[in-house]
């Protein structure tokens, strides 16, 4: 079914107004809010995602329910972009990267949102799912050497271009979802990498701060 043409801008850009809209839905929030009657952005860290949920309902259940919606939402924005614009990649991808940044600053909850990381990794899960392995297993590295949440996010997050980077292009193309190429992929995590990133430069900050507190104390 195709509603919009495919190719050209037009189609990019319903692409990426649908994938913002799909990944705006603030489901944390809505969680929370249902649950524990708790604005989230003002508990535990403020982030609006599956961690924070956790944080402040202590319920595992629900925070693994957002953690699943969210990833859902990355998605469902990539198979509606196909399915829309007749199978066209570019506007695949495009509904991809903006349905997170619909997350991370949903219009819902004044430009708040979660740091992105479910949600790309449900937009990576259509396109290449190979990258999520990648990111899962720099992330367990970084968490079994720093025991820091934010710091492996983070070395998983720079890890997963590096590492595409070394990937034989005949092999990344066997495993890629029909009409990506590797060079598309890796437009798609960069800019991916760089949302999730910019979302972690306040838990940057902080533990940067942390660590001088500590070495100025000692």
């Amino acid at each position: 079914m195709t509603l919009i043409p495919e190719s050209g801008l037009f189609s990019v850009l319903f692409a990426v107004l649908m994938g913002y809209c799909v990944g705006s839905v603030p489901t944390a929030y809505l969680a929370v809010k249902r649950k524990a009657k708790i604005d989230i952005r003002s508990a535990g860290t403020g982030n609006v995602g599956g961690m924070n949920t956790y944080d402040v309902t202590g319920s595992v259940p629900l925070a693994v329910l957002v953690v699943a919606v969210d990833c859902g939402k990355g998605i469902a924005a990539v198979l509606l972009g196909s399915l829309l614009t007749g199978g066209d990649p570019v506007a695949a991808g495009s509904a991809g990267v903006a349905a997170v940044a619909g997350h991370t600053y949903s219009p819902w909850i004044g430009f708040h949102g979660g740091r992105g990381l479910a949600t790309a990794a449900g937009v990576l899960l259509v396109i290449g799912w190979f990258v999520v392995v990648i990111w899962l297993a720099a992330w367990a590295i970084g968490y079994g050497y720093s025991r820091n949440i934010h710091l492996a996010n983070g070395i998983a997050t720079v890890c997963g271009p590096v590492v595409l980077a070394f990937i034989p292009g005949r092999m990344e193309s066997s495993l890629l979802t029909a009409g990506f190429s590797p060079a598309r992929l890796m437009l798609v995590v960069l800019m991916l990498s760089s949302i999730i990133i910019i979302r972690h430069i306040r838990p940057f900050r902080e533990l940067l701060q942390s660590h001088h507190n500590r070495s100025t104390s000692s």
